[in-house]
């Protein structure tokens, strides 16, 4: 391996007659290189056996039924492409494909953060490769890692990358960071004798995340903690509970562009084409309906029976409109699999029980402080349901006689997709539409190939629909809520500041206070999740977007309102929104 690296073209060009750069690259390589072996892999899973395993109820996988993972290692060169939610997924994937159901001689793309004694030794046997946060401006560096890279390649050696370039803190997916994809594909090119190159995209989902606290703590606005040797200590708090299960789903292989197109434009596809197969691959899973019912219920408290009712046509739309779901939801047994995840939560304090014994019933309610926690499940599948969410935005507007015709539908699609875009991983406009007619169809029982054709619906029509996915009418409320204190921040500095402008810390800073004064209110903000830095960061792009606010010329970081009258229409739309969804009721259609 060491021969192989230094005879590298690019970085045999750069160390030769320079003893100095030889070994600071043979330095370099040291601290990046894997030890794997299957010996070790062997110890690893009799760890994991003794430990992961204590946490979890398992670690589940699922492969596509016409897929070899074998045959395909054999005959390519594999490049595993998961999101990213925890530590647990490093351990959890390697488990799964080098040391239980395959024996794949995987190799991890690990942050140098983590090669800290004594997991960076455990890891390093185990697959993993360390290699730093940036290294742009460290060129021998660079060269280095790409030699390995070519190295691991040659030897058709599979490799795994988390493609969001760190943990989601608030279980959305991320966009994908160019550098790995690029980096395997040129160098790839590069090599004389090859295995032909597979992506492969996968879907990793937890029920529960064992740094659930940090996660909320930084999605509130605290610093990230510093991964060291005392951390590992905190484990054994989470020791005696259970988490649920870890979900693993393999997409389909995605095969790179020929050496025509250009590595750039090559890297773009790719990834985002892995980008959208790993979102079309989250498993919905038993926590995660839980979640969303919950969360978005108006009046706090259920019964168990109005959970499992709600819960059961979130299930029932999964499995109508193929949206992928945990094998424990599935025909028979998901209502069993929602009561056991209820259990967890109870028993984690994240969903208190409150008995009446007047009514002869019992009630479950979130617990305020544990409302972030819930939130990462339901984000980690809320993108699967937006198109519903949209209809009943739609039905919304037809109802108050906004909407008229099927253009009008259109462009509110069109307006709802907009307002999201810098928080999901998004359906194509004509994906939209076609699932969107889809569901129009399969509820009503009316074939529906426009939109005009769903102006004609009678009243009992349009119930049936909106009766069957109105578990979904609240779902993305909180985000609603979110941009409509990200738009009254501006104003207030606008109002405050004027044309001298304002810096985005000072928006940033001003955020929380407007919220809690709003959520004091109770006149309209009614999610405790509604705010959090990144939903307040996303509004100021998605504001910057409009052009609400804009970026002084002459003065850098600095922002101004160009027009006040533009902001207000746009505090005006979230106010509506925000205030119809509050007073119009479903049965209303039957009167």
């Amino acid at each position: 391996m060491v021969e192989y690296v230094l005879s590298y073209d690019r970085l045999n060009e750069r160390i030769k007659g320079r003893a100095q750069d030889k070994k600071k690259a043979l330095k370099i390589l040291n601290e990046i290189k894997s030890d794997f072996s299957f010996k070790s892999i062997n110890r690893f899973k009799n760890f994991l056996d003794n430990t992961l395993m204590r946490l979890y109820d398992e670690v589940a996988l699922q492969v596509p039924d016409n897929m070899d993972l074998n045959e395909l290692y054999k005959n390519n060169c594999l490049i595993f492409v998961p999101n990213h939610q925890s530590h647990a997924d490093y351990l959890a994937i390697s488990y799964k494909l080098a040391g239980t159901d395959y024996r794949l001689p995987i190799h991890i793309t690990a942050g140098i953060n983590l090669n800290f004694f004594p997991v960076g030794k455990i890891f390093r046997s185990a697959g993993a490769f360390f290699i730093r946060r940036s290294f742009n401006s460290d060129i021998l560096y660079k060269i280095t890692l790409e030699a390995y890279i070519s190295y691991l390649l040659s030897k058709g050696t599979p490799i795994e990358f988390f493609f969001e370039g760190g943990r989601s803190r608030h279980g959305k997916l991320m966009p994908p960071r160019f550098g790995m994809f690029q980096m395997i594909l040129s160098t790839h090119r590069k090599l004389k004798e090859k295995k032909p190159l597979l992506f492969i995209p996968v879907s990793i989902v937890h029920e529960m995340l064992p740094e659930e606290k940090s996660h909320a703590r930084e999605i509130d606005g605290g610093k990230k903690s510093k991964e060291k040797t005392s951390e590992l200590f905190k484990l054994y708090k989470v020791m005696d509970r259970k988490l649920g299960s870890i979900h693993i789903n393999l997409g389909q292989p995605i095969s790179v562009p020929g050496d025509e197109v250009d590595v750039k434009d090559a890297t773009r596809e790719v990834a985002f084409d892995c980008y959208r197969m790993v979102g079309r691959g989250m498993l919905v899973t038993p926590t995660a309906v839980l979640a969303m019912v919950l969360l978005d219920e108006p009046s706090g408290a259920m019964t168990l029976e109005d959970i499992m009712v709600k819960g059961g046509k979130i299930i029932d739309y999964c499995q109508t409109f193929e949206v992928p779901i945990t094998n424990s939801l599935k025909a028979g047994t998901g209502e069993k699999s929602l009561k056991r995840a209820l259990e967890l939560l109870i028993s984690s304090k994240k969903i208190e029980v409150i008995p009446n014994e007047r009514l002869e019933q019992t009630y479950y309610v979130i617990n305020e402080q544990n409302r972030v926690d819930l939130l990462y499940s339901k984000n980690t599948i809320l993108h699967h349901f937006l198109v519903p969410f949209f209809i009943n935005s739609a039905w919304i507007k037809v109802f108050t006689g906004s909407a008229k015709s099927g253009s009008d539908i259109g462009k509110l699609f069109l307006d709802q997709r907009k307002r999201l875009k810098y928080e999901f991983y998004l359906p194509t406009i004509k994906r939209m539409n076609v699932l969107g007619l889809g569901i129009v169809s399969h509820y009503t029982g009316k074939s529906s190939e426009t939109l005009d054709d769903c102006m004609t619906f009678s009243k009992e029509e349009m119930f049936k629909l909106v009766s069957n996915i109105n578990v979904f009418s609240r779902s993305c409320i909180y985000i609603f809520e979110a941009y409509y204190i990200g738009a009254l921040t501006v104003k207030h500095l606008y109002k405050k500041y004027g044309d001298e402008g304002f810096k985005r810390d000072q928006y940033q800073s001003s955020t929380k206070e407007i919220f809690q004064l709003e959520k004091n209110h109770g006149r309209i903000i009614r999610y405790q999740e509604s705010y959090s830095i990144f939903l307040m960061k996303n509004a100021f792009k998605f504001f910057e977007n409009l052009h609400v606010i804009k970026q002084y010329k002459d003065k850098p970081g600095t922002y101004y309102i160009p027009r006040p009258s533009e902001l207000d229409k746009v505090i005006n739309v979230y106010l509506q929104d925000l205030t119809e969804r509050l007073t119009i009721n479903i049965n209303t259609l039957h009167t």
